[in-house]
């Protein structure tokens, strides 16, 4: 366990160099899949996210027994691998319209930088997906329930329906190997 406590500190210390602490994002050349801040003038008004200060309070989540297949991504606003994939995410919700499909985004942005960062990060990419917040620190008790085999590093994506599951480790590269996944999940 401390090893694993070592490398979760490493992960948020070369995170933290790595990834700056603004709410700009890397935009792509293709214009369907990146996330770019509109105008400043305008104004948007979507739902705040609900936070919840511990894990058991969100478990819920990972248990839905119903038709639906959810994607769940954990992910912050300082990560830039964790940004740069969320316009795939974005782009699933159109694809998926109309079908028994839900995407949540489980920010792990630092909770004072909620109300400064993450609520005008989602309001500028007007984000469809469902985000909730975890500003429960207490990472090593709560990673193995998500999954055993999850060392904590960001971002990490599940996809599930009922019994069946599948993780994605890492930044989520191609849109279409995504969307195969979650077909996957989706018809089983």
């Amino acid at each position: 366990m401390q090893f694993r406590n070592i490398l979760i500190l490493l992960f948020i210390g070369m995170n933290l160099f790595q990834c700056d602490d603004s709410t700009k994002v890397v935009k792509t050349n293709t214009p369907s899949d990146s996330i770019a801040e509109p105008a400043k003038a305008e104004t948007i008004n979507l739902p705040r996210p609900k936070v919840y200060e511990k894990f058991e309070d969100m478990a819920h989540i990972f248990e839905m027994e119903n038709d639906t297949t959810y994607l769940i991504n954990f992910w912050a606003t300082w990560c830039k691998p964790c940004v740069k994939e969320l316009p795939l995410f974005e782009r699933l919700l159109d694809d998926f319209d109309g079908e028994k499909y839900m995407s949540i985004l489980v920010s792990l942005d630092f909770p004072k930088k909620i109300e400064s960062k993450l609520i005008p990060f989602i309001k500028n990419n007007k984000l469809k997906s469902e985000v909730i917040v975890l500003t429960d620190g207490k990472q090593q008790e709560w990673i193995d329930k998500v999954d055993k085999e999850w060392d904590g590093a960001i971002p990490v994506t599940l996809i599930y329906k009922k019994d069946k599951s599948k993780f994605l480790y890492g930044e989520v590269h191609n849109y279409e190997a995504l969307k195969k996944e979650v077909e996957t999940i989706m018809n089983h």
